[in-house]
């Protein structure tokens, strides 16, 4: 398994960053879902899994705790989870799409953690990022920028 310490502290605000983004994004799905109906409750399980997770990650990094990959790890598989369900939600709106386009954001960071990804792609620009995240919701909407919320 890879180590966290190859990654700068810069490296590490920028994903502790990007984590509190997801996070705050999904809660605020999830209570968008808590209103809608109870046919969802699985999504609004999913959506606060994250959240609870993204905030885990944010307070390891901060403190440099040297098992944030683990968490990184763990919450990838959570990110997976909700990506899809996100991706099939039939009531999709700014917020689940705000929500999907930093989740797909976090994954890539998280990535980056764990040493799948080269962390050239935490030193992108936040323009070019937030462009490719909105080409990728599978509605026919583009997803909301989470940088610009």
């Amino acid at each position: 398994m890879p180590s966290t310490s190859a990654l700068s502290l810069a490296d590490h605000h920028a994903i502790a960053d990007q984590a509190r983004t997801t996070a705050a994004l999904c809660l605020r799905a999830r209570v968008q879902v808590n209103e809608a109906s109870e046919k969802h409750q699985a999504l609004a399980s999913t959506l606060m899994d994250v959240s609870e997770c993204a905030v885990l990650l944010a307070t390891f990094l901060d403190r440099s705790s040297a098992h944030a990959d683990v968490v990184g790890e763990a919450l990838r598989a959570l990110l997976a989870a909700s990506k899809d369900t996100l991706a099939h939600a039939t009531d999709a709106d700014d917020t689940y799409r705000a929500a999907y386009a930093a989740v797909v954001q976090l994954d890539s960071f998280c990535a980056v953690l764990i040493g799948e990804e080269s962390r050239d792609l935490l030193q992108a620009d936040a323009d070019a990022q937030d462009t490719a995240l909105k080409e990728t919701f599978p509605a026919s909407d583009a997803a909301a920028s989470p940088t610009n919320l």
